[in-house]
């Protein structure tokens, strides 16, 4: 019996025929054809079907979009693009979840039924549910759309018309002080150590936790002191300098674990290997120490790239300098880091001075 394969029939004159819908024809999922045994007709139908659906689920991309097309499939179509292959794997990653996520919010809606009210009460629903992920989530909603619109199936990015939350982001940094006293406390117990040392190279070197999480020793040249860190965000390589402090610390760390090729290595217990620490391990670690050291719970091991960047700017370091270290690939970027402190406008001031007494 055929009843339950979708498409596949016998025909008059004995044949197996395949005749699935047009549309996944046209976006070359799957196509027609014909057996002469059942036994081969069958499962070949069976294992087409399974393409048609994750076609229909954005797991396969097709050939062609349009106004039936759903943010599912249009992400898939996405997926094909130069932009999405230059992205580095970590990004490639979180596009991906999110992309997910989209498509789990819009369900099967075609693009041609999506407009500003659907939009609107989407992202009012990600909003109670998160409001800094809903942030990503429009960001990517748009890049989807804006792909949308560059193959003419829609006319208008309709995330650019809702009415947003205003999102304050966290801007608790770290003292000089604090970052001293999270050290001193983990050093004083050696399942705490490696956190201390991951959170001194994040102060240091103005980087994420995970890239300095993931430092391999052959990323670290004593002889030219030197560190190379590899950016997971976009893939930019930053060379930074190690003083004789840092170069002390990590020759006595190396002289401990140099039988594997971590930096900063975690002791899995689950199967007793070393492995970087993950975000969600490291963030409880620093919970932890905080709390022991009597630190400010909102204290956040990311914030020590803001902090580190911050400083810089205080300095008086220039843009150019700062890039060198964080990594950013335009001054742009740096604008979320510069702030209006007391110290900034003295140090400015006096440069100023300096400059004017020059010339008298």
């Amino acid at each position: 019996m055929t009843a339950n394969i979708a498409h596949l029939k016998k025909t008059n004159d004995g044949l197996w025929s395949y005749r699935p819908p047009v549309k996944a024809i046209r976006n070359g999922v799957v196509s027609v054809w014909s057996e002469l045994d059942g036994r081969v007709a069958k499962p070949k139908a069976i294992a087409d079907n399974k393409k048609i659906q994750a076609w229909k689920r954005g797991d396969l991309a097709g050939i062609e979009l349009d106004g039936t097309s759903t943010l599912a499939q249009i992400a898939a179509h996405y997926k094909n693009t130069t932009h999405y292959k230059s992205l580095t794997n970590s990004s490639r990653k979180s596009y991906r979840y999110l992309f997910s996520k989209i498509s789990e919010s819009f369900g099967s809606v075609a693009i041609g039924k999506v407009n500003v009210y659907l939009c609107q009460r989407i992202y009012d629903e990600w909003v109670e549910e998160s409001l800094p992920n809903s942030r990503m989530k429009v960001r990517l909603l748009s890049v989807l759309l804006n792909h949308a619109i560059a193959f003419q199936v829609i006319n208008v990015n309709y995330m650019n018309f809702i009415k947003k939350v205003p999102y304050r982001p966290e801007s608790v940094t770290w003292t000089r002080d604090q970052v001293e006293t999270f050290i001193d406390t983990a050093f004083t117990r050696w399942d705490w150590r490696n956190i201390g040392i991951l959170v001194l190279l994040c102060y240091e070197y103005g980087q994420r936790p995970i890239d300095i999480a993931r430092l391999k020793w052959e990323s670290v040249d004593f002889d030219k002191n030197q560190i190379t860190i590899k950016q997971s965000k976009r893939g930019a390589t930053v060379y930074v300098p190690m003083d004789e402090q840092i170069k002390e610390l990590l020759l006595n760390q190396y002289q401990d674990f140099k039988f594997q090729e971590w930096v900063i290595p975690n002791l899995r217990a689950m199967d007793n290997c070393y492995r970087p620490y993950t975000n969600n391990l490291f963030a409880t670690r620093v919970r932890q120490i905080a709390e022991e050291a009597g630190l400010p719970a909102d204290l956040k091991v990311g914030k020590l790239r803001a902090t580190a960047i911050g400083e810089m700017v205080e300095a008086g370091v220039d843009s150019t300098g700062i890039m060198q270290i964080s990594g950013h690939a335009n001054i742009q970027s740096l604008n979320p880091y510069l702030k209006n402190t007391l110290k900034g406008a003295t140090h400015a001031q006096n440069k100023r001075k300096e400059a004017r007494d020059a010339d008298m």
